[in-house]
């Protein structure tokens, strides 16, 4: 039996509506870069516990300029700390509702190939008793698990409620 877990009418326009609207917040936000992960791995990095220690040496730079290194530009120090924290505020708004875009799609891809497989299974019954044109779909669809030799291959059952 055939468990949907979500129900979720998105249409073509809906897509490409939102896709506008993301390029729309992206060209408002300036100076993203993108970095390889080879860059990324060799940054310091400002976690959680870094940021307060970042705000104190920001705080007592700013009030003791006369400490403040020839070599160090304070004013792109503070550029630096409050774009990384506008940023911060931005990335946090962004990934739950990013979590819940991937979970909805995972749950959307679930359902779809749960019924891709019951018709699989359907269809191999069909053929089994000669319903016409059956032969061919199940050729088709089996090349699916052409490289996965000889599986049993079940739908899986997660419950999960669409609120």
């Amino acid at each position: 039996m055939l468990v949907q877990k979500i129900s979720v009418d998105f249409s073509e326009q809906d897509k490409d509506v939102v896709i506008e609207k993301i390029k729309e917040v992206e060209a408002l936000i300036p100076g993203l870069i993108n970095i390889t992960p080879r860059d990324r791995q060799k940054l310091s990095k400002m976690g959680d516990k870094s940021i307060s220690f970042v705000e104190i040496a920001y705080n007592y730079a700013y009030r003791n300029k006369e400490m403040i290194p020839t070599y160090m530009d304070i004013e792109e120090f503070r550029k630096d700390y409050e774009s990384a924290m506008r940023f911060r505020r931005i990335i946090e708004t962004v990934k739950p509702f990013l979590e819940k875009l991937v979970d909805t799609y995972l749950l959307l891809g679930a359902d779809a190939y749960n019924s891709a497989l019951n018709f699989y299974s359907y269809s191999k019954t069909a053929s089994k008793i000669g319903f016409p044109g059956s032969d061919a779909m199940v050729l088709e669809m089996s090349r699916r698990f052409d490289k996965m030799g000889k599986k049993v291959v079940t739908p899986t059952e997660t419950v999960v409620e669409n609120k």
